[in-house]
């Protein structure tokens, strides 16, 4: 979920976002919650043939590749796009809880 913030996400909703492959790509698929009308958008990144996701860990520092916790949520989610081998600009990275990063979380660089 995230609050929209520009276009096409009105900035006046929340929004249910879901991100999936599909024939097209990657599609993204977002639906207001609230008291928006359940008009969803949709929308396909035909360059994005695979993505990385990696959880940064409450007590750690240390990006992981697996989240085994069903119990804790991660402090962050940095998801990288891919096209081939060649990464689509830096990571998306959405923060899950209040406490910022420490100093020296880094995902530059991480392949």
């Amino acid at each position: 979920m995230t609050a929209g913030g520009g276009t096409p996400f009105d900035p006046g909703y929340d929004w249910l976002v879901t991100l999936g492959p599909s024939a097209s790509g990657l599609e993204v698929v977002a639906v207001p919650i609230g008291r928006a009308p359940p008009v969803p958008v949709a929308f396909a990144l035909p360059a994005v043939t695979r993505w990385d996701v990696r959880v940064l860990a409450p007590w750690d520092s240390q990006w992981r590749e697996e989240w085994l916790s069903g119990r804790v949520m991660p402090r962050a989610v940095a998801i990288r796009l891919w096209h081939d081998s060649e990464p689509l600009g830096p990571p998306v990275l959405v923060t899950l809880a209040p406490a910022p990063p420490a100093p020296g979380d880094s995902l530059e660089g991480s392949q």
